[in-house]
């Protein structure tokens, strides 16, 4: 895992990367997130298991600690790690995956989204977290402050909802779209935005969370042949959106199918109704 230090106008800061893990820990290393302290960079990964560290702002990477995270069932697997900064800690999310039985199976696989508070170092300050959607997984996380919005799949129906946390409360579990697979959170002044690929549409498109829970939706008028590859999402002071997608194009002067990132911005985007859904 490498990382690179920017400037605010995009400039690259580091000749070379910062190195992270290196080739000989990077073999089963994946899924880097990272968060700023208000001092600090704190690094999170899969390492085998979870992983932290932190990178000041000259671009020294601190001391490695694995973050010891519960067990539960058979061959549990704990994975997708997103991390933000809540004003006073650090707000760990990932998702654990179990088997009911040791023999494992696609019926009896469970899964659970767990969150945690880290130090400033990355440690975590309470063992062992506590879970915030039991049946769901693939979970992504923003932050206004105190505030954080935990977005993830209901493995059950594939409906993608979200919850707001706020120190020891969880709020009510908010409906974002039905038959989708969620792909990006951003942070739009008092607002949250949520990107989300329709697996039964082939396409993907924006949510905006408001503060009293209405859920506004965009489409974004292409398809994507494939949800995998990732997707950015990126919020201007302004409240402007730009969403970049993979997507398989051709051209009069290459008319082979290849990939190429397509940025779209809030002119692009298709309203799809506003609406307020709440699960029970």
């Amino acid at each position: 895992i490498l990382a690179a230090r920017l400037d605010r106008n995009g400039t690259l800061l580091d000749a070379s990367p910062i190195e992270i893990t290196t080739t000989t820990e990077g073999s089963n290393s994946g899924r880097p997130a990272v968060a700023w302290n208000g001092s600090e960079f704190v690094v999170v990964w899969d390492g085998g298991s979870a992983m932290s560290t932190t990178i000041s702002a000259g671009g020294v990477v601190g001391r490695k600690n694995e973050i010891v995270l519960p067990q539960r069932g058979w061959a549990t697997n704990n994975v997708s790690h997103g991390i933000v900064w809540d004003g006073s800690a650090m707000f760990l999310i990932w998702t654990s995956s179990s088997y009911d039985s040791p023999f494992p199976c696609g019926e009896c696989q469970t899964y659970e989204v767990w969150s945690a508070e880290l130090d400033e170092s990355g440690a975590m300050i309470e063992s062992p977290g506590r879970v915030l959607a039991a049946g769901a997984r693939w979970a992504i996380v923003a932050s206004i402050g105190a505030d954080s919005l935990v977005v993830y799949q209901r493995q059950e129906g594939s409906t993608v909802e979200a919850v707001r946390v706020t120190d020891d409360h969880i709020g009510e579990t908010l409906l974002i779209a039905r038959h989708a697979i969620p792909q990006s959170v951003a942070v739009s002044d008092r607002d949250y935005v949520v990107t989300h690929y329709g697996t039964q549409s082939g396409i993907s498109s924006v949510s905006t969370v408001h503060p009293d829970g209405t859920v506004a939706t965009q489409i974004i008028p292409a398809r994507q042949t494939a949800f995998d590859f990732g997707e950015a999402l990126t919020v201007n002071a302004a409240g402007r959106i730009l969403v970049a997608i993979p997507q398989f194009v051709t051209s009069e002067d290459d008319p082979q199918k290849t990939w190429r990132l397509i940025g779209y911005t809030d002119d692009d985007l298709i309203p799809a109704g506003r609406m307020r859904a709440v699960r029970r």
